[in-house]
């Protein structure tokens, strides 16, 4: 999997000056390219200690400048794609825990 963008909103931080209207992003890759990941984050301004290191779902958060960077560097994924790709690992994921 290559690195990739998923647009959102809807979210409300105000210590971030983030509202509901605030268009976000997730830049993600699957487990297994992490490093390449954290180089695609780097290109549009992340920190390192910025990532999000969930183990159902590695990514950063990019909204602004990283976010309008982002934008022209990597495939941006519909709402549908990116549930189809995360659902299904999570659900196994789920599962595997619990036998």
């Amino acid at each position: 999997m290559t690195v990739k963008l998923h647009l959102h909103s809807g979210f409300r931080v105000p210590r971030l000056g983030i509202t509901p209207d605030t268009e976000l992003g997730h830049l993600y890759s699957d487990k297994d390219n992490l490093q390449e990941l954290h180089a695609a984050a780097a290109k549009v301004g992340m920190k390192r200690k910025w990532f999000q290191d969930q183990s159902d779902f590695p990514h950063y958060d990019l909204w602004k400048d990283p976010l309008r960077k982002a934008k022209g560097l990597f495939p941006i994924v519909t709402h549908n794609q990116f549930m189809d790709e995360f659902l299904p690992q999570i659900h196994v994921d789920e599962l595997s825990e619990t036998r």
